[in-house]
């Protein structure tokens, strides 16, 4: 643990007071011992280099810095503690000394020493947020877990601490399944930010984990409010209201986590199984109006024409084919203002309007006159090409096939 704290703590910014006024011939000489103090790489030569400099500049406070250094890299933590003490005497807001101090401190065990060495660290980086959490991390590396959350949470509340720094900790925290401080960091990233995503959806999470779901729930739902699609928020929104028989809401919810996730085919069936599941909990009154207040509110023409054809393909599972329908003319209808970029689109909406027409309402002259509509926006779909060149033949072959003739008749005594 300790060899990894000192590792890491090789990533703190090393913080020098006012350079002393070397000679000319001193200052390369300074300069490699600062660097050889980053690393670790002292050398014997180099310990008696360091102390001519000490004995002529005997109240610097960087060169006494450097000896700890050099103590700490050769395993005499006591007199490297020692040694940074003198360095931080003579300059009390010498951060890199403090800081180096506490760590040889917590090697040697002397816990009270050393936390009254942390209360100096975070007087210094009180304004930087940053900074403390980088000291926080440094402290859990070394198994200090105590201190290090009592220096995340000062981070975290530091009044310039962005709502970011929190959640970091909260999520580190329930990794460890560490829920209790998870919810206490996420309370104050959203004291800073209500409207934080990572931190609603954390704290919603955390809150089910515990069983508080209706609590977990409202963090969901506010998550809802502010970013229907992060996380597919939208989906728990509509499980838990299907769980609670509000099918309007949980259509609402599915309806939105199917435009979020438009481009996810796993996502987007997903999300049109929930309208279908809601669907079946409503009348077609009560469907038609939640689906036509929800298309009117979609912008875009495009999303528009889309979540008509998805509508329609779910009320083609559902088996009521008049909706269908309906609702792949209301695509078409809306499709004649974009581009011949979105063909495909439009032609798989006539295809599927196709099929109904063909299959259930057995007016095969509208079905053929679809499918040609279709094969013109896309010769190369193979799929709508068959079907097609099939039903062309059989409409033209209509007095040598019975049963398809048998049909037509059926479709014109039907609509008499």
């Amino acid at each position: 643990m300790h060899k990894k704290l000192i590792l890491s703590a090789i990533a703190l910014t090393l913080s020098f007071t006012q350079a002393l006024a070397f000679t000319s011939a001193e200052k390369p000489e300074y300069d490699l011992l600062r660097k050889k103090a980053e690393t670790l790489t002292f050398a014997e030569k180099d310990l008696v280099k360091l102390e001519a400099f000490i004995a002529k500049y005997p109240h610097s406070a960087e060169l006494t810095y450097l000896l700890g250094r050099y103590l700490e890299q050769n395993g005499y933590e006591s007199l490297a503690a020692d040694a940074y003490s003198r360095s931080s005497n003579l300059d009390p807001n010498f951060l890199s000394a403090r800081f180096h101090r506490l760590i040889s401190l917590l090697k040697i065990n002397n816990e009270e020493d050393a936390k009254k060495e942390l209360n100096e660290c975070m007087r210094l980086l009180k304004s930087n947020p940053g900074d403390l959490a980088k000291l926080a991390l440094l402290l859990e590396s070394g198994g200090h877990f105590d201190l290090a959350q009592r220096v995340y949470e000062v981070a975290a509340d530091a009044p310039s601490a962005v709502s970011e720094l929190s959640v970091t900790v909260a999520e580190l925290r329930f990794r460890q399944y560490k829920l209790t401080e998870a919810m206490s960091a996420l309370e104050i990233a959203l004291r800073k930010n209500p409207k934080d995503r990572k931190a609603l959806f954390l704290k919603g999470k955390i809150l089910c984990l515990q069983g508080k779901t209706e609590p977990g729930m409202q963090a969901f739902q506010q998550l809802y409010e502010v970013d229907p699609c992060h996380e597919g928020v939208s989906f728990i929104i509509a499980r838990n209201n299907l769980r609670l028989n509000h099918s309007d809401k949980a259509l609402l919810a599915g309806m939105v986590a199917m435009m979020c996730y438009s481009k996810d085919q796993h996502q987007f069936n997903e999300a049109k199984k929930q309208v279908e599941l809601s669907l079946r909990n409503l009348t077609d009154a009560e469907s038609k109006t939640l689906i036509e207040a929800f298309a009117t509110q979609l912008s875009s023409i495009e999303n528009r024409v889309f979540f008509r054809f998805s509508i329609g393909d779910v009320f083609d599972r559902l088996g009521k084919f008049d909706s269908a329908i309906n609702q792949y003319q209301l695509g078409v209808q809306d499709s004649k203002s974009l581009n011949k970029d979105f063909a495909p689109l439009l032609a798989r909406g006539l295809f599927r309007w196709a099929k109904d027409e063909e299959t259930h309402r057995h007016d095969f002259q509208k079905a053929l006159h679809l499918y040609d509509l279709a094969n013109q926006l896309t010769p190369y779909d193979q799929e709508i090409t068959s079907n097609q060149y099939r039903l062309s033949l059989r409409v033209k072959n209509v007095s040598n096939d019975p049963a398809f003739k048998f049909k037509m008749w059926l479709r014109e005594l039907m609509d008499k």
